[in-house]
């Protein structure tokens, strides 16, 4: 798992866009990772929820307010799709 890199990506230096792109490519290769057949759609959205809000809190704190939301409306996505049997695979 690679959550302790997660955060040297929500810097002021970047856009937001790119900040959740990379947010998007780092979670989907974590959420790749966790292809066990006892991991259930649950636990991902747990994961997910985990790190989301984890990534929220540290933009925060940067006065990110912008990628807080972006990150969050990802997160909201992605658990969603989760549920419904989709990946994000190839984009």
């Amino acid at each position: 798992m690679r959550l302790e890199g997660w955060g040297r990506w929500l810097t002021p230096r970047r856009d937001a866009d790119a900040e959740v792109r990379a947010f998007e490519r780092a979670m989907e290769h974590d959420l790749a990772e966790l292809e066990y057949e006892e991991v259930t759609a649950e636990d991902r959205a747990t994961f997910v929820e985990a790190v989301v809000e984890q990534e929220m809190r540290r933009a925060l704190a940067r006065g990110r307010f912008d990628l807080a939301l972006r990150l969050r409306s990802y997160g909201r996505e992605r658990v969603r799709d989760l549920f419904e049997g989709r990946s994000q695979a190839g984009g």
